[in-house]
């Protein structure tokens, strides 16, 4: 009670705080030892951004949107590799599904920093730009939710209260 209010995306929203959202996947490893220089640390995979993302999804998704995530990548062994193409599962396609109250389809592909999209997956977002459909590619977070919030598919905003 009496607490101030605060938005729930504050502390990974501004600039000098998103990579802390990273600190307890990676963290900070020294660039020197023994006086040698160090390779510098990758950046976080790209399912950290993507659970941040579908995090925001679940919590403040507008009324009639729905969303998925395509299991379509991730190792697998040969013969559950097979199977699941034998099923129907496509290279390329976006990180999350996302359909409009109207029947729209929205494509999200989310990239780890610095990431590139591979071959097929320009040739999704080809084929989606051909037929109209919304689609965008990201490896950034407060992005990632801008273009959701401008698609309709996030409510504008979530707040908490709580003494902060």
């Amino acid at each position: 009670m009496g607490g101030k209010t605060k938005s729930a995306t504050a502390d990974i929203t501004k600039p000098g705080k998103r990579k802390n959202l990273y600190v307890s996947v990676q963290p900070e490893l020294p660039l020197v030892r023994k006086g040698r220089r160090l390779a510098k640390p990758a950046p976080p995979f790209e399912f950290v951004l993507h659970f941040a993302v579908v995090s925001h999804l679940h919590a403040r998704k507008a009324s009639g949107w729905l969303f998925t995530h395509p299991a379509s990548g991730e190792v697998r062994d040969p013969h559950t590799a097979a199977k699941l193409k034998s099923m129907g599962v496509n290279r390329g396609w976006p990180d999350l599904v996302l359909i409009a109250p109207d029947g729209l389809f929205h494509g999200l592909e989310l990239k780890r920093e610095g990431g590139r999209m591979r071959p097929e997956q320009a040739l999704f977002a080809a084929h989606a730009a051909q037929h109209g459909w919304p689609y965008a590619v990201t490896d950034d977070l407060d992005e990632a939710l801008r273009i959701l919030e401008q698609w309709g598919a996030l409510k504008p905003s979530l707040y908490v209260q709580g003494p902060f």
